[in-house]
């Protein structure tokens, strides 16, 4: 998302903002025409949240990649990144009308996970790769394979 956001139903508007300097400001000229909407004095209600770091975004996606690379089980990306959310224990749990327990992996998208829930996925996403897919790498080579695929995308 860029800019102003605005969801009709609820009358909400989103704005991105920055620290500067101690104070927020808006973040692109965009959040600065809403912010120019409102009158001095105006008491707005705001919930926050930190945007998570797109590079590391693309670090966790290089390293599923290159799981995906080294290993034969899945036939597609998603699957496994199924199998690794479910293994780091980010699902939920439900129970159908026939009584089993199924567990639903839980989103890592921008808008369902923040960064240091991320960063925390990302370490256990790590030693899961070690242990079930490269188990004859360590953390460090891992780190520098996934650095390479980085630095050649």
């Amino acid at each position: 998302m860029v800019g102003i956001a605005v969801n009709k139903k609820k009358k909400t508007m989103k704005i991105r903002l920055k620290k500067q300097n101690g104070i927020l400001i808006p973040s692109l000229p965009m959040d600065q025409e809403l912010l120019n909407t409102w009158n001095e004095g105006d008491i707005i209600e705001c919930e926050t949240k930190k945007i998570r770091n797109p590079k590391f975004h693309r670090l966790v996606f290089a390293f599923f990649n290159f799981i995906f690379n080294n290993q034969e089980k899945y036939e597609t990306l998603p699957d496994l990144i199924i199998e690794f959310k479910l293994r780091a224990g980010y699902f939920s749990e439900h129970v159908t009308v026939k009584g089993v327990l199924v567990y639903i992996p839980k989103s890592i998208s921008f808008a369902d996970c923040d960064e240091l829930q991320f960063r925390v996925l990302y370490d256990k996403f790590i030693d899961i790769g070690i242990k079930y897919f490269v188990p004859k790498m360590t953390k460090l080579d891992v780190e520098k394979a996934v650095e390479l695929i980085l630095n050649f995308s």
